[in-house]
C-alpha cells in the first residue's frame, strides 16, 4: 500500500524515488545525470517498469527519462518496451527555439561550420527492448528537438499506446512525464 512518499527536490534523485519507490540516498542517486554522464540509475535497483514486467505488463516510457541514457541505464534496459521521449532536462543542451527559462537554453547554429559547447538535444524513439539490440542513438529521430510540438507529439504517442492496449489481454502501464515546456512562436 503506498500511503507516503517523500523525495528529493532535485529531478534525477526524484525521478528514482519514483521509478524504484526509494530514497535517492538508498539508490545512491543524490543527483542530476549529465549529458555526459556513463553512468545512471544502478542496475542493481528494480524499475516499477521491471516489476510490471515480470508480472506480463506491457509497458512503455514516454517523456523526460533523466535516469541515464546509455546502456545499460536507458529506459529499454530498465523495464521498458518502448521509450518515446528526450533523455534529459531541456537546459542541457541546445534548442531550437531558446526561452526565459532559467538556466538560460542555448539555440542550436544552423550553420554547419559553427562551434557550440553543447550537442543539441536528442528526441529517441526506441521502439524495443534493450534498444532493439542496436547501439540506442540509431534511436534518435530528432536533433534537436522541436520544442514547439513536442507536448502534443507526446500526447499523440500516448494515446496510440493506450488505444493498443486498452481492452487488450495483457495490462499495461504507461509512465508519462513531460519536460516544462515554454516555448513562444516569433
Amino acid at each position: 500500500r503506498l500511503t507516503d512518499m517523500h523525495s528529493m527536490s532535485v529531478c534525477t534523485p526524484a525521478r528514482a524515488a519514483i521509478m524504484t519507490g526509494r530514497l535517492g540516498l538508498r539508490t545512491g542517486v543524490v543527483v542530476n545525470f549529465v549529458q555526459q554522464s556513463l553512468a545512471g540509475l544502478p542496475t542493481a535497483e528494480l524499475t516499477m517498469a521491471e516489476m510490471l514486467k515480470h508480472a506480463n505488463y506491457s509497458t512503455a516510457a514516454i517523456g523526460k527519462w533523466h535516469l541515464g541514457h546509455n546502456p545499460p541505464h536507458h529506459p529499454t534496459f530498465r523495464g521498458f518496451d518502448s521509450y518515446l521521449g528526450v533523455p534529459y532536462s531541456l537546459d542541457m543542451g541546445c534548442v531550437n527555439c531558446p526561452n526565459e527559462n532559467r538556466p538560460p537554453e542555448l539555440p542550436c547554429p544552423y550553420d554547419p561550420h559553427a562551434q557550440i559547447a553543447e550537442p543539441a538535444l536528442p528526441l529517441y524513439n526506441s521502439t524495443g527492448p534493450r534498444c532493439s539490440g542496436h547501439p540506442c542513438n540509431a534511436d534518435i529521430v530528432a536533433q534537436p528537438v522541436v520544442l514547439q510540438t513536442l507536448a502534443s507529439y507526446y500526447g499523440d504517442a500516448a494515446t496510440r499506446f493506450i488505444e493498443e492496449h486498452a481492452g487488450g489481454p495483457q495490462p499495461f502501464f504507461l509512465y508519462m512525464p513531460f519536460s516544462h515546456v515554454l516555448c513562444v512562436d516569433t
